[in-house]
């Protein structure tokens, strides 16, 4: 073998190694994500997706926001009586101290007082029983029961927290209570 054909024998193995490496290379990177292949595996998915919700809560916000609003100012253009309720129980007394926290707009503090007069009330009915001498009084404090519902949904009116004022309105205009025609009223007018 000459001279010559050995330098270009050698130079055509050079360049299939270089070309061979190029090859591996180029089959490296095609393996390799890329900012194109992750925008549309994951970023396009996220953005179209995030559209959606904010489609979603454009959507949503200004009809319950109405919703709000409007319970809101409802509650706050009632006032109701303390003096109605007089007596010795303390029951009545919690309540007249709901209804006064009702009527300064402070709906916190009398969903909170609510709570404990639900359970004094269950606890109230749990000591009288079923015994004939005690019928008054469960009669007052079924009264109680319903006013509490009410005073509940006013507070949640207040709060503007629309769904639980709607679901209490709800049990309020399906009891038959005293106060089930105002509830049906206010989910027709208001909800």
């Amino acid at each position: 073998m000459t001279n010559l054909n050995k330098d270009w024998l050698d130079e055509q193995m050079e360049c299939a190694i270089r070309e061979k490496g190029a090859i591996d290379h180029f089959r490296e990177l095609e393996n390799k994500p890329s900012f194109s292949g992750m925008f549309q595996r994951f970023i396009r998915p996220a953005v179209v997706s995030f559209a959606v919700v904010c489609a979603a809560v454009c959507a949503y916000i200004p009809y319950y926001g109405h919703m709000a609003r409007s319970g809101y100012e409802y509650s706050m253009q009632q006032e109701y009586d303390t003096l109605r309720y007089r007596g010795d129980s303390p029951l009545l007394d919690k309540l007249n101290d709901v209804i006064a926290l009702v009527n300064n707009r402070k709906p916190q503090e009398a969903l909170a007082l609510l709570e404990t007069l639900e359970s004094d009330c269950e606890a109230a009915l749990a000591q009288f029983g079923d015994a004939d001498e005690y019928v008054v009084e469960r009669a007052q404090v079924a009264s109680v029961r319903e006013d509490i519902s009410w005073y509940k949904a006013m507070s949640y009116m207040q709060e503007k927290k629309v769904f639980k004022a709607k679901s209490e309105l709800r049990k309020i205009a399906k009891s038959g209570s005293s106060h089930a025609e105002e509830a049906e009223r206010i989910l027709k007018e208001v909800y």
